[in-house]
């Protein structure tokens, strides 16, 4: 999604709280737009999910009385044998999952296309959108299954470092007793922070490639490698640190409040409909958010690192003739 010379821009580097304000405010100000983008997709979630619920609500039942069983001293045997045997991956949760898999990038590089234009002081039309999700479509499921593979292997990383570190710090709690086990808990709290930290950035750095694929036009191998060089190199980690973290925090109270609502819904006015539809509500509030929200700090990475407001600045200067002409 190029800007094209003489469109004038309002970029420049933004604070944290500069980012979340002129989130909020184009957000508000393009919602319907970018509601008509998402609420499709996320009808489609919520129905496939409801569809799917019997399934998962039998499971979960057959879980709990086997572990109240085996909790009371009873023979959980047969009942265990019977869980064993029950199949809970139904044909709508599969749907479910191939929906999230194969569908979730064409309403995320459509929202990422039309956030992007509003960013910009432009607009970008229902069709339009699309249009550029169904030409990205492809390379961002590429990208997804990228990021998915690297995010194994770091996983699998993770966990032999830890392994290594319980058995050098069980080897430190044996020989110096109570300093041992004073340091074991710091190197724990210092380990789930160091792992909290690089699954935050981790995120943005796959925002900030969906973006560069969506806005770039890069293909998938080029928006990963640009989205961790950008994310975890230089003035990008200490940006994404900071940014990362109030994301966190903001998208863990939408949680919340979803989560509560639904419960109240669901468990006091026991309408099943209008749990789904407040659920959808919220998906679609939490998706032109967050999209707007990550495209303005995409804009901010690149500002910062690559002077990318000169850079268009410098497009929409009239070009002088040349003397020789």
């Amino acid at each position: 999604m190029d800007v094209s010379p003489g469109v004038p821009t309002t970029l420049r580097p933004l604070g944290l709280g500069e980012l979340l304000d002129r989130a909020v405010t184009l957000c508000v100000r393009n919602f319907w737009p970018l509601a008509a983008i998402y609420v499709g997709f996320a009808v489609l979630v919520e129905v496939l999910q409801f569809l799917g619920g019997p399934d998962r609500a039998h499971m979960m039942g057959t879980l709990a009385e086997a572990l109240k069983r085996q909790s009371s001293g009873q023979s959980s045997a047969d009942l265990l044998k019977s869980f064993g045997q029950y199949q809970p991956f139904g044909v709508w949760d599969a749907a479910l999952l191939l929906s999230l898999v194969l569908l979730t990038p064409l309403p995320l590089a459509a929202l990422t296309a039309a956030s992007s234009a509003f960013v910009l002081g432009g607009s970008l039309d229902f069709g339009g959108a699309y249009r550029v999700a169904v030409q990205r479509w492809l390379q961002l499921i590429l990208l997804n299954l990228t990021y998915a593979f690297a995010a194994g292997a770091a996983y699998l990383v993770f966990c032999i470092v830890v392994v290594l570190l319980v058995i050098v710090l069980y080897a430190a709690v044996f020989a110096l007793k109570a300093i041992g086990v004073a340091l074991a808990v710091i190197f724990g709290l210092a380990l789930f922070l160091a792992f909290l930290g690089a699954v935050v950035v981790a995120g943005l750095a796959y925002q900030v490639s969906l973006c560069t694929c969506v806005l770039e036009g890069a293909s998938f191998w080029d928006a990963f490698a640009s989205g961790l060089r950008r994310v975890f190199v230089g003035v990008g980690l200490r940006r994404s640190l900071l940014v990362g973290l109030a994301y966190f925090a903001i998208f863990l109270g939408i949680g919340i409040v979803n989560a509560v609502g639904q419960g109240v819904l669901f468990g006091f006015v026991h309408s099943d409909v209008l749990g789904a539809i407040f659920s959808v509500i919220a998906s679609v509030i939490a998706g032109a958010f967050s999209t707007v929200f990550l495209v303005l700090f995409y804009y901010d990475l690149r500002v910062r690192e690559e002077g990318l407001d000169l850079q268009l600045s410098a497009g929409a200067l009239p070009v002088a003739a040349s003397p020789a002409n």
